[in-house]
């Protein structure tokens, strides 16, 4: 009986120990969402769509294509999807974006392991 407690816990470690490295991407979040221009938020991964949109996903590093849904916190223009074709490390990523009044999109993609530590975030321009 211990010897196959042993085993078991010994298997269970080398599975977790072994796991692969992440990359988490997180959509930032504005409250409330008038006060910005737009919201985004993750529909699909790499040609395959999510059942409903996500604000955090967990991929393995790579090349992924995501795709953005943008949304018109103004109401004035019609939501768009755009795909966002990255190569990303083992990293945590923030995304952020300005939608301008005539539909002008601008996407701030921070890579957070390179950004220096209490650095601002970067302006969009």
């Amino acid at each position: 009986m211990t010897t196959r407690v042993f085993a078991t816990l010994v298997a269970l470690v080398s599975i977790c120990g072994g796991a692969s490295p992440r990359v988490v991407v997180v959509v930032q979040q504005h409250r409330p969402v008038e006060n910005h221009s737009c919201a985004i938020a993750i529909v699909g991964v790499d040609g395959r769509s999510f059942k409903s949109p996500q604000q955090s996903i967990s991929l393995s590093p790579g090349h992924h294509i995501l795709f953005l849904r943008v949304r018109d916190a103004r109401g004035r223009l019609p939501q768009a999807d755009a795909p966002l074709y990255e190569m990303f490390e083992a990293h945590h990523y923030t995304i952020d974006g300005e939608l301008s009044p005539t539909g002008s999109f601008k996407l701030l993609f921070i890579d957070e392991d390179k950004r220096p530590r209490g650095a601002a975030v970067p302006k969009m321009r």
